[in-house]
């Protein structure tokens, strides 16, 4: 990854789930990444996140992984990212409310490029 790509990646916020409003159980929640650190995983190249937008729960937060669900969050549409991501994917699938983003961890922070990428088959 060059120097000048890392420029476009921002930080994916944490994310307090008891604001969240969650009223189901997680699944795999022990691979959960709330922000912070996320057992000292860091990734030596980029990878590609799923970024879902709930269109029937207002205010609900928005989900991402990646295409072995190994890595997972949740990530508020409240947050600069978050609005910042929700906005890109409503604009050009506002049918089907998902992205696709490239994605790194450094020290066990997430980082996203929040340019969108075109549509992956997974």
């Amino acid at each position: 990854m060059l120097v000048r790509d890392l420029c476009e990646y921002k930080e994916v916020a944490k994310l307090e789930l008891a604001e969240s409003q969650l009223t189901f159980p997680l699944i795999n929640q022990e691979k959960m990444y709330h922000g912070g650190k996320m057992d000292g995983k860091e990734t030596k190249s980029r990878f590609i996140v799923k970024v879902q937008v709930s269109i029937s729960l207002s205010g609900f937060p928005m989900l991402c992984y990646n295409k072995e669900r190994n890595v997972q969050y949740l990530i508020s549409e409240k947050s600069e990212l978050g609005a910042e991501l929700k906005k890109i994917i409503l604009e050009k699938s506002p049918l089907v409310p998902k992205g696709y983003f490239y994605s790194f961890a450094r020290e066990g922070v997430h980082y996203i490029n929040p340019k969108i990428l075109p549509l992956q088959n997974w």
